[in-house]
């Protein structure tokens, strides 16, 4: 049985707070604004440092590939380090600002 979106996304942070310790989660997209279809997928921005990984893209896969097989929906991550997004959000104009705008923090650690 799939599990309502909710839960399905409360298991995606509980699992990834736990093997990487990011410090933002941020949900954005159709589910942060309420408005899933059968199509949706979830979209997250996250921020980790990720140590011992080359690059963004593969920190993301890390992330996408700890998630166990029964979380049945369509995931796109972006990832940053805490350095790429703060400077991402000095420019109002990015595509980063707009996410922290209109997404829905979603898991934020507390330093």
């Amino acid at each position: 049985m799939v599990q309502p979106l909710s839960q399905q996304i409360e298991k995606i942070c509980r699992v990834w707070t736990e093997r990487a310790d990011p410090e933002k989660i941020i949900l954005f997209g159709s589910a942060a604004r309420g408005r899933t279809t059968c199509d949706s997928d979830l979209d997250f921005l996250v921020v980790w440092r990720g140590e011992g990984f080359p690059n963004n893209r593969c920190r993301a896969g890390y992330l996408i590939l700890a998630l166990p097989d029964d979380v049945r929906v369509p995931i796109d991550v972006v990832v940053l380090t805490p350095e790429q997004y703060e400077m991402a959000l000095s420019d109002p104009g990015t595509f980063i600002s707009e996410i922290v705008r209109e997404g829905m923090m979603v898991y934020e650690r507390i330093a």
